[in-house]
C-alpha cells in the first residue's frame, strides 16, 4: 500500500510538472541489462519476460486501472497493437497492486483483447524503479534498456535499433 500511496504522489508531481510534455527522462536504468521477472499473466500461468521477449524488442508498460494517463496509453497502445507486432516489438503489460477480477473487467469493459501481466506485490515495479504510471520501458533486442518515460514515443522503432 505503501509504494502505491507513493506512485501516487510521484505520478502526480510528475505530471503537474509537465514532465509528460517534456517526454522521457534520464533514468539511471538506460543502458543497463534489462531484470528479468516472472509473473502470472492474466489469461492464466506464470511467463518471464525473458520467454514473452524472445530475445526480441519489448515495450514494458507498468500501468494500473484507476489511473487516467494510464488509460490513454493503453486506448493508444492497444490501437497500435499490429504496428507493434508488425515491427518486431513484443508489448508487455504490466499491472501494478490490482487483482485479476479488476484488470479483467476494465479490459473487457472497454474491448481490449491484450495479455495482462499482475505485479500483485509491486515487486517489478520497484526492481523497475517505477517512479509514477504509466511508466514505460524501451528494451532493445540485446536486452538493454533504451528509454524510460511516461507515454508511448512516435519514434519507438528508431529508439529500438
Amino acid at each position: 500500500m505503501k509504494f502505491i500511496v507513493s506512485m501516487l504522489t510521484a505520478g502526480f508531481l510528475l505530471f503537474s510538472a509537465g514532465s509528460v510534455q517534456a517526454g522521457f527522462y534520464d533514468n539511471p536504468m538506460i543502458g543497463q541489462k534489462a531484470t528479468d521477472f516472472k509473473l502470472m499473466q492474466l489469461k492464466g500461468g506464470e511467463v518471464t519476460l525473458e520467454n514473452l521477449r524472445k530475445g526480441g524488442k519489448a515495450i514494458v508498460m507498468f500501468w494500473a486501472t484507476w489511473c487516467p494517463h494510464c488509460r490513454e496509453q493503453l486506448k493508444d497502445i492497444a490501437a497500435q497493437k499490429a504496428v507493434l507486432e508488425k515491427a518486431g516489438v513484443t508489448l508487455v503489460l504490466v499491472d501494478i497492486g490490482e487483482d485479476k477480477v479488476k484488470v479483467e473487467k476494465y479490459l473487457s469493459s472497454k474491448g481490449y483483447d491484450l495479455n495482462v501481466l499482475l505485479d500483485q506485490d509491486s515487486t517489478v515495479a520497484e526492481t523497475y524503479q517505477v517512479a509514477g504510471v504509466p511508466t514505460i520501458v524501451l528494451i532493445a533486442s540485446d536486452g538493454k534498456i533504451r528509454d524510460v518515460g511516461y507515454a508511448l514515443p512516435d519514434n519507438f522503432e528508431e529508439i529500438l535499433k
